[in-house]
């Protein structure tokens, strides 16, 4: 885990911003009336539209934007073949994580219910955290990633379904992803099971857009 620990450790500052604006919009939920009215167009927007919702949010969020923050950035300089069919791929990696991070909410919400006292907050986020993300989450998103590296060969699939694989590849990963969204997604579940989804894509998106940063910082570290 010392690579995960490592980046967290350069990277506290960023993630101590966008968890305080978590907080902050959660606070502002629940003490302004029009902020409410604000956030219920978003919800609306989601039932409205279903499943599509889930789809675009979660593409836009986690294939999007990092390809806009690269361009921005000059990780990338031009727009070619490959950009685009990583952008398409990842997309689609994140829609699919997107449909399995909406139907867990929902899930957790029959499960544990509705109301956001303490209890409530440490049981959804204990699973989300300890349970779902490093057993499903993580894994079904490195196991899509690398399977398209390596141009979807059996061989290096089956990798992907052994110990070595999650060591390697889930292992490192999940200091730097309880970093950022355990208090991420208790502002999550403190919010209403309708409004729980749209906020975590919103909370993906500035996850992915950091991440674009923390892995040119990691590979400057790397020249050097």
């Amino acid at each position: 885990m010392q690579p995960g620990i490592r980046a967290v450790k350069r990277n506290w500052a960023p993630f101590l911003l966008i968890q305080a604006v978590a907080a902050i919009t959660v606070v502002c939920y629940y003490h302004f009336e029009s902020f409410r009215v604000a956030a219920r167009s978003v919800s609306d927007a989601k039932r409205e539209w279903g499943e599509l919702f889930v789809i675009v949010s979660g593409a836009a969020a986690g294939g999007i934007l990092p390809q806009i923050a690269k361009l921005a950035t000059h990780q990338t300089r031009k727009i070619d073949r490959k950009f685009w069919e990583e952008t398409f791929y990842v997309g689609f990696v994140f829609a699919t994580l997107a449909v399995q991070i909406d139907f867990f909410y929902k899930l957790q919400a029959i499960v544990f219910g509705t109301s956001i006292d303490v209890l409530t907050l440490a049981k959804k986020t204990s699973v989300d955290m300890f349970v779902v993300s490093p057993l499903l989450f993580v894994p079904w998103g490195m196991f899509l990633l690398h399977a398209w590296q390596n141009n979807f060969r059996w061989s290096a699939v089956k990798r992907a379904f052994t110990w070595q694989f999650y060591r390697a590849y889930v292992v490192p990963t999940m200091p730097l992803n309880w970093a950022f969204w355990i208090p991420m997604v208790l502002c999550v579940y403190a919010l209403p099971t309708a409004l729980q989804f749209p906020f975590a894509q919103i909370a993906e998106g500035a996850w992915s857009l950091i991440f674009v940063f923390i892995a040119a910082d990691a590979a400057g570290m790397t020249a050097q």
